[in-house]
């Protein structure tokens, strides 16, 4: 008799489990889980100065986000959040006005169950070339104007950018 009970109950228990999906049981943890669309906008803030003079290609840098994002009335990236992105072109100025150049990409975020939301979004920037110059005030005057240096490219703390996720990302929002 103990043993019939015993069976009864795991069969019992079997049942209930094997119902869950039609009882909407697990609807609600599926429910807590939203999808982040893919070119959803991120706005950011440089956290760091960017310059070819304290970065070099392949460097990594910091950046926050400015405003939560929201997606189906949740936060799924909070404002302050952590972002990066990696320097692609580094070159300082250099003789006969050669400007200095810089470039990055915003590589990713951090949403706030901890994944890390893939982000696209790059810039770059230039020096004003002084090549012109160095060249006339070589012919004109003497060889130093040869040693003449370009202008100085950077991308200043605090700056704002805008970026947008690279593809769906499920999360868990808060």
């Amino acid at each position: 008799m103990f043993k019939n009970r015993t069976f009864l109950r795991a069969i019992a228990m079997t049942m209930m489990v094997s119902m869950c999906p039609y009882l909407g049981l697990l609807d609600a943890a599926k429910a807590a889980v939203v999808s982040i669309p893919a070119g959803t906008r991120v706005r950011l803030r440089l956290e760091e100065t960017v310059s070819p003079e304290t970065k070099n290609a392949g460097d990594q840098f910091s950046l926050s986000v400015i405003h939560d994002v929201i997606v189906d009335g949740k936060v799924v990236i909070a404002a302050g959040a952590p972002a990066r992105g990696e320097v692609t072109v580094s070159s300082k100025s250099g003789s006969v006005g050669k400007p200095a150049e810089i470039g990055f990409q915003i590589t990713s975020v951090t949403a706030v169950d901890g994944k890390s939301v893939p982000l696209r979004a790059t810039r770059k920037a230039e020096g004003k070339s002084k090549m012109t110059e160095a060249v006339v005030v070589s012919i004109l005057c003497c060889v130093l104007g040869l040693l003449m240096k370009g202008g100085k490219a950077s991308f200043e703390k605090g700056l704002t950018i805008e970026a947008e996720t690279s593809f769906p990302v499920s999360v868990e929002p808060r």
